[in-house]
């Protein structure tokens, strides 16, 4: 009898133990808010996917030094690699989906690995916003769980192609893009906008995202003669193809998208860079609170100058905390529908997406490098692109 009666003691504090239990791992759950981040983390575009993580982190850590979200609750990071490729960022999204259980995904960096996700996202009806993809058929899908916080390459070529061609008399363009879903939309997007100003094409060359060696396509380009060159590339790629392109001597303006005002890339150029201009979402120059507060804190944290991928994903999670708090839960669905509401106020102006999930109405920028420092050379409003 006395056995029997220990029995069940012990079976009452086990069961009081494992429901003690529970309730603390549930409570410790409810502290943080889970959002998922795809960058690659290794791989040939790690440098730029590790510096957009670096503005990440700086996001969390200001947003739960005023508070978090949701009356208190931290946001946590759950970072992936998804190595710019489309099956490993969808095997990362799969992860932060089924087994960490994130509220929302920032991600994956290259257009191809982020159109590849947007399926698995929708599917699942978890928020999936990028702040740095850029081809223009992602927003063209009509996936209800995707935004871009980011203009595309069409948006950018029609705010510049015109000052190109009008204001540094560049009347003949040739093409060295990669070949992924950014280089090539980027390249036709631009060559069309240079086209319809009666600009001529003259050379379109398109090279692996893992290629060192550009002398052959810039050779073909030499013989084009072109007045300008437009590069489409990464850091590294895009420090290579700027410093072959001097030691081969081609006499033509040199601008594109990528990570023109980056401090690696001036310092993979040197003297070479002098003079380039690049299209590009942000400046460190850049004259706001949100921006003087954003460089100092990531010096602070990082003890260098961040880069526009870096202010990119900084973004990105600033709009997908106003989501949730705006939202008041942690609900995926919840989460999409405030996205949809969203007047962030950026680092270059406010952004709100449009009836495609397209964001509009901050600024871009045409940069010149000057004295190996990045230079304003031309601002423009980015309106509301409705066809996009």
């Amino acid at each position: 009898m006395r056995m029997r009666k220990k029995l069940m003691l012990f079976l009452v504090v086990l069961l009081t133990f494992q429901l003690l239990f529970a309730g603390i791992v549930f409570s410790a759950d409810e502290e943080t808010v889970r959002i998922g981040v795809i960058q690659p983390l290794t791989g040939d575009v790690a440098f730029d996917g590790q510096t957009a993580v670096e503005g990440a982190r700086l996001a969390a850590k200001f947003i739960n030094e005023s508070g978090g979200v949701l009356g208190g609750r931290e946001i946590e990071l759950v970072i992936e690699d998804g190595r710019c490729e489309p099956s490993e960022s969808v095997s990362a999204a799969e992860k932060l989906i089924v087994r960490e259980k994130v509220s929302a995904i920032t991600g994956c960096f290259c257009s191809s690995s982020t159109g590849a996700v947007m399926p698995l996202a929708e599917e699942n009806e978890i928020p999936l916003v990028t702040g740095i993809s850029t081809s223009p058929s992602l927003t063209q899908q009509g996936n209800e769980y995707f935004f871009r916080a980011v203009g595309t390459s069409k948006l950018f070529a029609r705010a510049f192609a015109k000052a190109l061609k009008n204001e540094l008399n560049i009347n003949r363009i040739a093409y060295l893009v990669v070949n992924d879903d950014w280089g090539r939309g980027s390249m036709e997007s631009f060559s069309e906008a240079f086209a319809e100003l009666g600009g001529e094409n003259v050379a379109k060359e398109i090279f692996n995202r893992g290629e060192s060696d550009f002398y052959s396509y810039l050779t073909k380009i030499k013989a084009a003669n072109p007045d300008g060159i437009y590069v489409v590339a990464n850091t590294s790629n895009a420090a290579k193809a700027t410093n072959q392109i001097k030691e081969l001597g081609i006499e033509a303006e040199v601008f594109g998208e990528g990570a023109w005002t980056s401090d690696t890339y001036l310092e993979l150029t040197g003297d070479n860079s002098e003079g380039i201009y690049g299209v590009v979402e942000y400046m460190r120059a850049i004259d706001t609170a949100e921006n003087e507060k954003f460089v100092q804190g990531y010096e602070k944290m990082f003890d260098k100058n961040p880069s526009k991928y870096s202010a990119a994903i900084y973004q990105t999670i600033n709009i997908i905390a106003e989501a949730i708090d705006r939202a008041g839960s942690d609900d995926p669905k919840a989460i999409r529908d405030a996205l949809v509401k969203t007047n962030y106020k950026g680092l270059s102006g406010t952004v709100r997406f449009n009836e495609n999930h397209q964001a509009y109405g901050f600024n871009m920028y045409m940069s010149r490098i000057e004295n190996g420092v990045p230079k304003l050379a031309l601002r423009a409003q980015l309106e509301n692109p409705l066809e996009d």
